[in-house]
């Protein structure tokens, strides 16, 4: 049985690794529930899990839970990523901008270990995950 790796960031900078075998996230339904039945909310600033890339066999960390995403989809706040160089979007969304900006709302997946999602536009069925290496992020 997998297990995971979970980290807990508080809103005072400091950490906190849990582990939880599927079995009991499911038990939960997620990592969310979880983590907020050890920990109270209103302290977790941020939930990533370790998750192990099958095919490659290499790790990479997953956000589950961020107060700034959570927060804009809640209120339906569209969110402006500003790409490094190197790292820009190239789908065509950003094409104004040559990729270095790209607006979006903010989804979630379903599962035991849900993610965010990049919604491009109100007529999206839904996304990609939200790739938050070299961005920065803002309401708009």
């Amino acid at each position: 049985m997998k297990t995971y790796k979970i980290k807990v960031t508080f809103d005072n900078g400091k950490y906190k690794y849990i582990y939880a075998d599927q079995k009991k996230l499911q038990k939960k339904n997620n990592v969310l529930n979880y983590v907020f039945s050890k920990f109270d909310k209103n302290t977790v600033k941020e939930i990533k899990t370790r998750c192990k890339n099958e095919s490659l066999g290499n790790y990479y960390w997953v956000l589950n839970y961020n107060r700034f995403f959570e927060y804009a989809k809640d209120n339906n706040f569209r969110v402006e990523a500003h790409n490094a160089p190197g790292y820009e979007d190239l789908t065509g969304y950003g094409f104004r901008t040559d990729g270095k900006i790209n607006r979006f709302n903010i989804g979630r997946s379903t599962g035991w270990v849900p993610c965010y999602l990049e919604i491009l536009t109100s007529r999206s069925f839904g996304g990609s995950a939200l790739f938050t290496h070299k961005r920065t992020f803002n309401y708009i």
